[in-house]
């Protein structure tokens, strides 16, 4: 669950929701500056399928035992991330072999940037895997390309940037943020976000279709403040109406 406080009291979002919203980004993706994802359909696939193993345990608000709202950074515990991970990876195994692999590096890229010395066998399992994926793919003629021409980092590269997009969408954004290392046709950069309202933003580069996207995401809006008791925001969650919040993204310039 990713949770936004906001003055009328707390907006809430599945993950599942959250992978809605990166996938209509990377549905829009690439230009003439930003090379686009490629073979499209399992990168778009990869994408919405990132967090699959959040599927089954984030139908509902919890609260933790020290009163706290459960959120994606706190839940599960260290012992239930790994099996979350690994219904991921099934989810993606179901798709395709490079569904999967990509699958595999956002997991991969989570475990290491945030937890890698708690998890070090899923690690070491994880790269092995991926490194005999890798193989395979590139005896197959749809993927060989992919990874000669260097397509296969950019894809990776998509998926961590609008999955981070998407969070901090979902998140209150701050005012101006800055996201590192997005695929460029020039190599990696910077990608600048400015807040010109609530929910529009400008962002330089530019990396999508047009000069402006309009997005939306569905969660419910809860009037209530925390500390709550589990069984009140359980129903208020059941009460509360499926509401829609859009973002609006634009092109910016260089001063941003």
């Amino acid at each position: 669950m990713i949770v936004r406080p906001a003055p009328e009291g707390l907006w809430l979002f599945t993950q599942s929701a959250h992978a809605l919203l990166a996938f209509q980004m990377a549905e829009h993706w690439g230009n003439r500056t930003t090379p686009r994802p490629a073979p499209r359909a399992e990168v778009l696939a990869a994408v919405l399928l990132h967090d699959a193993g959040w599927d089954a345990r984030d139908s509902e608000p919890r609260v933790l035992s020290d009163g706290s709202l459960a959120h994606f950074a706190r839940w599960p515990e260290e012992g239930e991330r790994e099996q979350l991970w690994e219904d991921s990876l099934a989810a993606a195994r179901r798709r395709a072999r490079y569904v999967e692999y990509l699958v595999g590096h956002h997991i991969l890229h989570l475990a290491e940037t945030y937890s890698a010395s708690r998890h070090a066998p899923f690690v070491q399992a994880l790269q092995q895997r991926l490194a005999e994926l890798a193989e395979e793919l590139h005896r197959q003629t749809r993927y060989r390309q992919v990874f000669a021409t260097g397509q296969d980092a950019t894809n990776r590269g998509i998926i961590r940037t609008v999955d981070a997009l998407a969070l901090r969408l979902c998140l209150s954004p701050p005012h101006n943020w800055t996201l590192e290392g997005v695929p460029t046709r020039t190599g990696l950069q910077p990608l600048r976000v400015k807040k010109l309202a609530p929910n529009t933003f400008h962002l330089y580069p530019w990396p999508f279709v047009g000069n402006q996207l309009s997005l939306w995401v569905e969660g419910r809006c809860l009037p209530v403040r925390l500390p709550a008791l589990a069984e009140e925001l359980r129903h208020h969650w059941r009460q509360a109406p499926v509401q829609v919040l859009c973002f609006h993204l634009r092109r910016g310039g260089v001063a941003i």
